[in-house]
């Protein structure tokens, strides 16, 4: 199965990638990104993830607000900002706990 890359640059056009290409412009090593991966984990993990102020949290309030940012620049939905907020700290919380396996909800 051929994996790629998919994704939208800054003036929304949709870009596609083969697995190929993204080698040429990042090449990695699978063992050492996994490495990497659990060495943030764990300090997310021993840092006390749940408290402000931590590692994990610091994450999980850049993760909201880049959400929260790009929901308020659109005008229809910038009237709906507080929802946009706790919309934006679910999401981030979600993700969260999905790939560091970290709990950041308050």
């Amino acid at each position: 199965m051929m994996f790629g890359l998919v994704y939208m640059n800054f003036n929304d056009e949709v870009i596609k990638m083969q697995n190929s290409d993204i080698r040429e412009l990042a090449p990695y090593n699978p063992k050492e990104v996994a490495e990497a991966f659990e060495v943030i984990k764990n300090a997310m993990i021993s840092d006390f993830p749940e408290e402000p102020g931590s590692y994990a949290h610091s994450w999980h309030c850049n993760i909201a607000m880049a959400f929260y940012d790009a929901a308020n620049e659109d005008p229809n939905l910038s009237q709906y900002s507080s929802s946009i907020r706790l919309v934006a700290n679910k999401a981030a919380s979600r993700f969260m706990k999905i790939l560091f396996d970290v709990e950041t909800r308050q």
